[in-house]
Parts: C-alpha cells; structure tokens; sequence
C-alpha cells in the first residue's frame, strides 16, 4: 500500500477535539512526525493565547534557521528547549521526536538528539494541562511568530510517556497498528483521511486548503498484521442491497483497509474488528454497524455481480446497521497506485499541468516551477490519476482522433480511454488504439495535451518520469551542486555552495534518461557554447532533445560528459565557485560528486595501510555481490542496473548486472540476487554506487533495495550496508558493516530426517564453531547427528554472543553463562529466538525459522532459501509462517538486530513467486495458503490434520492443481518429493 502525507499550504492545518487525554500534566510524554518543508512553522501544539490556570500546552516549532523549539507552558511561565540550527529546511524528509522524561526537554532529527540551549522563566516540569483542540501544523498560541507550517507531514505520533531512544529508531520507520500502550494520538492521512488511528478515537478535522499526497518518505515500511491485508489492502467502493435476486444495488460508504489491519468505514475507523483467514466482520456493540464478509481475488457470484464476472480484488457478505435487517454487502477494490511523479516533456521540459484538478479540466504543458510539480500516479492496470484529486488522466469522449483532447474524468472502470501503455521508450501509448500517442498541440507554455499518431523519435510525444529530487554533494570540499541567484534563467551558471537550510530549490536535482534536470525550473544541465574543452563553464539551459552537450553520465564518483572525455570539476574549492570541465583527474576530489554527503577526501587516503596499498597492485580481484530487493508492491524492477565499487586507492568502472547467479530474473521483489565479478582491484571496499533505468522514460519503475553485500575472497572480507528505501537513479551507499572472515565463528545449518513423518519434513538446527567454545548446538527443540544428517547446508560467519542474543535475548554474562546446548525440546521460544510451538496451538514457526533467525546474524546474512537442497516441508513452513517465523521483525527490534522484511507477509508471496511466475496465479498461491493458515488454527483438538501429510496440507495442494499447477511446481513450492504431492496420492482428501 502507498504511503500519503498532508500537504499543508499558509494557513491550512488539521485540528482534533479537546481531550483530557492529551493532558499531561507534569508528567513524561512524547510527539512525533515525519516533516517535509523549506519554511518555518509549527508541527504540533496544544496551547491558547491566554494565560492562567489551566492554560498550559506544549508546541514543537520549526525555526527560520533551522533549529527546533519544543516549549511548555503552564499559564503562568514556560520552559523550552532551543536546538542549534539544522537541515530541516532543505526539502528532504526527516524525523523530529521531542520527549519530555523527568522535566527534562529532549529533541530528536532523524535518531540523532540535538544540542540546545534552555529559555526558561519557570523551572521543569510545567503542567501543560488545558481545554484546547491539539493542532497539527499550527498553532492556536497567536503569539508564536512561526504559526502556520507549509509543507508535508505524515506519522503524527502522540504518547503518554516518554520515548527511549532504541524505541524511536525501532519505530520510526515503520507505520503502527494505533493500539500500542501509550499511543494517544496517531494520524498517517492514509488514503487522504484525516483519521485518528490511536485507541482515543478522536475527532480530527482539516481547515483550510487541505490537500494529501503520495510524496510521503520511502522509509516508512507497512508490515501487515494479518496475512490477508497482503493481498487485500487498499480503498474499495461498496453497495448494499435488499430483496434477493430481485433487489438493487445502492451505492455505500467506501471500506478502507490498512496493511497493519485497520479498517476503515463512514469515516471512522471500526472498532475490534475480527480477522480470520479472508473473513473480516465486526460487532455492532463497538460499532455503528454489524458486519461480515469475505474477501477474494474474483468471483462468478451472480447474486453479488449480476453485471458479469469479476476478476479484480472484492469481498462478498452482509452488514446491518441499528433497528434494521441484515442488507448484502458487497466492495470492488479501487485502483491500486504504483508509482507517483512529475510528467515532462522530452521536447521543452515542461511538465503536465491540472490547472484546478476538476473533471473536465483539460491537461495542458507548463514551465516547470517549484510551485508546478503537480503529481500524476500509474495503477496497475495502467490508469493514470491525478494525485490530488484521483481523477484519471481521459480522451474526451473516447474519440480516437488526431488532435482530441485529454481531460480529467471520474474513473470509470473498463473505460479504455482511461487506460494506457507506459513504455520504456517514453511513450504513452491510448488502449483506444496502440498508434495513437500522448502528445501536445504546441510547444508554447500552457499549449494542450492531445492525442497524436505516434511518430518516431518525435520528442514532443516523449515523457520523462521525474520524482524523487537530490542533491548533488562534491567530495572535495563540504559543497553541493547549486544555480547561481534567485531567478535563474537559461544561460545562468552553475556553481558549487553550502547546502543551504532554506530555500533549497536551486539545489535539488532530478535524473532522467542522462539529463540532470533542475527542479527549480525544469532546465538541464548544459555546456556553453555546445563545446566540450577544458575549463568550459557548465550552465543552465532548456532542455534540447538528444543534445549530447546536456547529457551526463554518473560513472563511481564523476560525472561525465557524453559530448567527450571531460568531466565536472569546480574552478576553485570555495562556496561559489564556477562548475566547469575537467580532464579526468581520479587524485583531484573536486571531480567527485555524489548523492551522498562522503568523508573528506584526504583521511581517506591517508589512512590506507601498506597491505591495501600492495593488494591494490595486483591486476585484478574476484567480488561477490548480493542484493536484496524490497519485498514490498512494485518493489522490484526490469530496468539495467550498474554498480562501481569505490575502494582505498580507487573506483571501478560501472558494472551491468544482467545475469543473476540465483534468478533467471534479477531484481524482483523479495528475492536475493548474486553476481560474481572480475575487476582490477581497488583496495579496501568504502561504498557502492548504483545506477539503474538509465533509459528510463515515463513509468520507470522504481526500485526499493533492502541491502546490497559484497564478499571480497583475497582479503577474506564481507562488507554490507542495508538501505531498505527507493533508490534513486543514481545512489552512492557506504558500507556500514566490515567483518574480516577469519575473525569469526562458523555458523552452519544441518538436517536430519524427522522421526515419525516418513520423510515428510526435515528437522534443522545450527552449530557455532567457537576458538574458544567449542562447538555450541541451537537445536531448535530437538536435534540429531550422525547418519543420515546432511551437515553445512548453509554456512556463514557471526559472533557466538549474537547468536545466543538471537536465541535467548540475553548477551553472554556471569548472570547468564555459556551453555552447550541452546534450545532442546524448548516450545515456548525461551532459547528458541522466541518461537513457540506449543501443543499444535499458536505456534510462530518451527525448525526451520528458528535456523533462520539463527542464520541471520551471520555476516552476510543467510537463510535455508541459501541451502543447495532444501529441507523437506521448508516450503510448508514458509507458507505457514514465513521464512523468519510471525512477529520477527519486533524479535530483532527488541533485541538489537536489524529485520530482514519490511514486511514479513511480502515474503511469503515472494517465496511462492520463486516457483509461480505468474502473477495471478501466484496471487491465487498465496490465497490458498491464508486459507490453510487459517486451517491450521481452527481446529485444536485434531492436531493429525496438522501433519504436512495431513488433510490440511493435502487439499492445499490439491487447490494448486486445480489451478493447472504442474507436480514439478508444486514440489518445489512445498519442498516435497512430486511422489508425495502427485494428484492421484491426493485424492482421498
């Protein structure tokens, strides 16, 4: 599911009703928000302009300068907290936490506690107690000179308790169900609803020119609750019905349905809503309604689809509202977005324009501004809607026409005006008729979008896709890539200067298709005169189709021109000076520019030891490469991706990753990749540069990335870094974990057949070899040597302590001492990393997990997905419970560890889409086994239908070859010999 964020202009804000649970008192509590903004402005408040008993408040204030203020007041004094200026203004995301513990005033940016100085004419702990509404981007204190906020927020947390740090890294990424201990507020404009989430319920309402935006931070992960809201989260619209057969259906309240679990109808969220397996249904003592209904990927129903079969996501079932009889009940699934950004011109530069977002609205081109970037989002099925409004992008009238012009309209489902084809070679191909193309009636400011027979290389039918705007740092000196004064216009030059903390807007950058384009106003990046020579100024200009003097290639560290073998350097090291063209100088670190803030340059050379310097010498050196792709929607891509390793003495050139040593596709969500390189070596690895979609037109995918780590096999070094966001086009990562092999312990994985299931499941446990243990055993509640083990499945290198912190949650102490054994016949996730599997009953996974989460603090991480020969049953208990086992990401939260998943129930369907390639068919595979989840608890005195060889199991498979499943799929799926899941073998069930 998408994340939104309130977009927030002058004098709009959110405000919710007064509540005596935002009365604190002088006692501890928290906020939280996720802002985005190049202007001051108040966050969040509770706090009038009087004075008196009881009227205190707080407000947690953005200043000009950049620093943050969060005040108390009890109505007669204040106390605050002052921090020293930052980047919070520099139009980027970023995560402000202000606790109050014991009186004392803390504030957090991004994880990292601030200086400050304390204002103060009453001393801590104030009582900040009132009668006030809270307000979320504004305040109701007149006096405070910097009210109104403008910009983005999104992740609105209020706590009645004071914040830990580990708590606020832990969870700062990662959105929250609402019912958390201590959670009084919580608003995340999901959908575009102003919504309280928290248990308190309360009242939140806009005022002003409120609007909602998907420009909300990659960072935060959606880790579903329930294995259902997988497959099935998303905004539906509803009809009820009455009378049968012969009843009509009338239009209802949409159904919102969150990742985490929350449903939302009429505009409020439902309270205790049961989830088992597909069915939702809730009570109407805790609600306005009673209700019940089931969820699928299609169906035939023609007493709920008289219109026809249908083919997308829906529910089936009943509601009744207070006094009246139970009404059918019935919801299609909107369209689901799957990426969201700003349309140009290939031709111009100019961008897509909504004017007022109505319908009817006709879609013109316009130059680009920072107050012009209006979004449009591609779905699924190849709609592209308005971000603001959700109108879709529409030929009037449908009329297949040279000329006919596009407007914004009410979706209309199977309306093929409505339906387009983003190609990667930029264009936008109408589903009324593939040879007619998105295109525009002039190249004036303000000239209409129209459709057009597609023309080769006609550029003005050509569109680039621009989102996710950078900075651009320079290695040499602490400066970023900038345009000279506040107006720029074409010819303007481009200049080197301090990040700014306000106004940043001549500062940030877009990528498209080797253009690096202003998001100022659209121009690009441009040679004067055309001419590539040496010490040729770089400029601004507008954009010109195919001109190779405005194209640039991001090579490791430089960035180089493609009208010849120069790159972009500065005349001087100083804040100003003149960006201009360079002989490549690899020593000169003016020449290097990334899209990470690097250490200085000379440190890194001077701390190179002998060893590096004499491994350098060699010709060349062998690197494994992992990575790990996102297991979240639309988190993989087809586009080519490019890496150069930046080593102690030097960079690599860019290397295509084309083949996958583990997929036959690389890059798709939720699956590890490995590739084997051969490259003249650069000593002693530092970072990583990615590039991908360097052809990418309008509709490039994005590509959110979880980690990348490389093995360097001569200096018996692992080097990782995890990421876990979109990357952009062009992205420099620093390796943040380095752990020479020969140091560590050998973790390795084994199995054994289990006793009693005639070779249905295989048992798992690991060892630790230790210079100073020994051998220490996890054996997963009972494990085996001799024969017919099958020892080193899967091998990696850890720490033996982390390996007991994973098992136990404790490090190794004279209270806790080193034992032997960890684990044996323990079913209530004491020293099995907190995984129970008690009596058939509640169970969070089984062997298998265990020696997962084992296997993951290894350096690199691994898992049995890594074993050449699966354990038998691996693939049952992967569709059971996940390849990590239920709640693993809060086991590694809770104990140091960074999780795997952004979100667990990803990667059951991204296992099942290893041996399913297609998409709906894998959707029905994953359908299937939240039916059997659902199976495996409903029934707690049979546990033999529990067995894999039991009845559970056997229908499950018995539904994948109804849907055409070969034995050969379904075995590879299950990890299961194809005698045991042949169709005749089944058909007791």
């Amino acid at each position: 599911m998408i994340n939104y964020a309130l977009e927030l202009d002058h004098n709009a804000f959110v405000s919710m009703d007064s509540n005596s649970l935002y009365n604190f008192g002088t006692k501890d509590f928290t906020l939280e928000s996720w802002v985005n903004s190049t202007s001051s402005g108040t966050i969040i408040s509770r706090k009038s302009s009087d004075g008196g008993p009881g009227n205190g408040g707080f407000l947690l204030v953005i200043k000009p300068d950049g620093s943050l203020k969060f005040a108390t007041d009890n109505g007669f004094g204040f106390y605050e907290i002052d921090s020293s200026p930052t980047s919070i203004l520099d139009g980027s995301w970023h995560h402000v936490v202000a606790v109050r513990k014991g009186g004392v005033l803390n504030i957090y940016l991004d994880g990292v506690l601030l200086e400050g100085t304390i204002q103060k004419n009453l001393d801590t702990p104030l009582d900040v107690n009132n009668s006030m509404r809270l307000v979320i981007g504004a305040t109701d204190q007149m006096q405070e000179p910097n009210n109104h906020f403008s910009g983005l927020l999104t992740e609105i947390r209020v706590w009645n308790y004071a914040r830990e740090i580990n708590d606020i890294l832990n969870y700062m990424n990662i959105k929250l169900s609402g019912d958390e201990d201590g959670l009084v507020g919580y608003l995340t404009f999901d959908f575009g609803l102003v919504i309280d989430y928290s248990k308190t319920r309360n009242k939140a309402q806009v005022n002003g020119n409120v609007m909602f935006t998907t420009k909300s931070p990659i960072a935060i992960s959606q880790e579903s609750k329930y294995p259902m809201t997988f497959l099935f989260s998303g905004a539906y619209d509803t009809a009820t019905k009455y009378g049968g057969e012969q009843g009509q259906w009338n239009i209802c309240s949409p159904l919102y349905l969150t990742n985490t679990g929350t449903v939302i109808f009429n505009n409020a969220v439902v309270n205790k809503p049961i989830i088992k397996g597909n069915t939702i249904s809730w009570s109407a003592s805790d609600n306005q309604t009673a209700a019940q209904f089931t969820f699928k990927l299609d169906s035939s129903e023609h007493y709920f689809w008289p219109e026809g079969n249908m083919d997308s996501n829906l529910f089936e079932g009943w509601i009744q509202w207070p006094g009246g009889g139970a009404l059918d009940f019935r919801g299609k699934i909107f369209e689901r977005v799957s990426s969201c950004s700003v349309v140009q011109n290939a031709m111009n530069g100019m961008i897509i324009d909504s004017g007022n977002g109505e319908a009817g609205t006709v879609l013109v081109v316009k130059e680009m501004t920072p107050d012009t970037h209006k979004h449009f989002c591609f779905t699924e099925k190849g709609v592209i809607l308005h971000e603001v409004s959700q109108l879709a992008v529409t030929v009037k009238d449908n009329v297949v026409s040279e000329g006919t012009q596009i407007i914004l309209s009410q979706y209309q489902e199977g309306n093929q005006g409505q339906i387009w084809s983003l190609g990667t070679n930029g264009y936008i191909q109408s589903a009324l008729d593939n040879n007619m193309v998105l295109g525009i009636s002039g190249n004036n400011d303000g000239s209409e979008l129209v459709l057009k027979v597609k023309v080769d290389n006609d550029y003005s039918q050509l569109w680039y896709s621009l989102s996710g705007s950078q900075f651009i740092y320079n290695g040499g000196c602490d400066l970023v890539l900038d345009i000279f004064g506040a107006n720029p216009s074409s010819g303007t030059s481009v200049i080197g200067y301090t990040k700014k903390t306000t106004g940043t807007f001549n500062q940030r950058w877009y990528f498209a298709n080797n253009y690096i384009v202003s998001f100022m106003n659209g121009m690009v990046l441009s040679i004067k005169d055309r001419q590539a020579n040496q010490g040729v100024e770089v400029i601004m200009e507008p954009m010109i189709p195919n001109a190779p003097w405005q194209q640039w290639i991001l090579n490791g560290q430089q960035i180089i021109s493609k009208a010849g073998n120069f790159v972009l350097d500065l005349a001087d090291a100083s804040a100003g000076s003149r960006v201009i063209l360079a002989e490549p100088d690899a020593s000169k670190a003016t020449q290097e520019w990334g899209l990470l803030k690097t250490d200085d340059h000379q440190n890194r050379m001077l701390n190179r030891s002998v060893e590096e310097v004499n491994l350098a010498a060699n010709t060349t050196t062998r690197f494994i490469i992992k990575i790990h792709t996102s297991d979240e929607w639309f988190a993989g891509t087809d586009d080519l991706v490019e890496i150069s390793l930046k080593g102690t003495s030097k960079s690599t050139a860019l290397i295509k990753l084309e083949r996958s040593e583990t997929h036959s596709n690389p890059f798709e969500r939720g699956q590890t990749d490995q590739f084997t390189i051969e490259v003249e070596d650069v000593g002693e690895l530092q970072s990583v540069f990615f590039r991908y979609g360097e052809n990418t037109w309008f509709g490039g995918e994005k590509w959110v990335m979880d980690w990348v780590s490389v093995y360097d096999p001569a200096r018996m070094m692992y080097y990782s870094v995890s990421y876990k966001k979109q990357m952009a086009y062009k992205t420099t990562l620093k390796f943040t974990r380095k752990v020479r092999n020969g140091s560590s312990d050998k973790i390795a994985a084994s199995m054994y057949p289990a006793e009693g299931y005639g070779g249905w499941i295989d048992h798992t446990w690991v060892t630790i070899d230790d210079s100073e243990k020994g051998r220490t055993y996890f054996d997963c509640a009972g494990g085996h040597e001799g024969s017919p083990t099958t020892s080193d499945i899967v091998v990696t290198y850890g720490s033996l302590n982390d390996a007991i912190r994973m098992a136990t949650s404790y490090n190794l102490s004279p209270q806790h001492p080193w034992k032997q054994v960890y684990g044996h016949d323990d079913v209530v996730g004491n020293e099995t990393c907190g995984i129970r599997a008690s009596g058939f009953r509640r169970w969070d996974g089984q062997c298998h997990q265990i020696t997962n989460r084992l296997l993951h603090v290894g350096v690199p991480p691994r898992s049995l997905d890594d074993a050449s020969v699966k354990p038998a049953a691996y693939g049952l208990s992967c569709l059971l419970w996940g390849p990590y086992g239920i709640g693993f990401n809060d086991w590694c939260r809770q104990n140091g560890f960074e999780p795997p998943l952004s979100n667990p129930d990803d990667a059951i369907f991204n296992y099942i889409r290893m041996f399913v390639t297609d998409t709906k068919k894998a959707h029905r595979a994953y359908y299937y086994a939240t039916e059997l989840q659902n199976q495996w608890d409903s029934d707690p005195d049979d546990c033999s239908k529990r067995q894999p060889q039991g009845e559970f199991v056997k229908s499950f498979i018995q539904s994948l070859h109804k849907d055409g499943h070969s034995n050969t799929t379904i075995s590879k799926l299950v990890c299961l010999p194809e005698d045991k899941v042949e169709h005749d073998e089944l058909e007791t069930v």
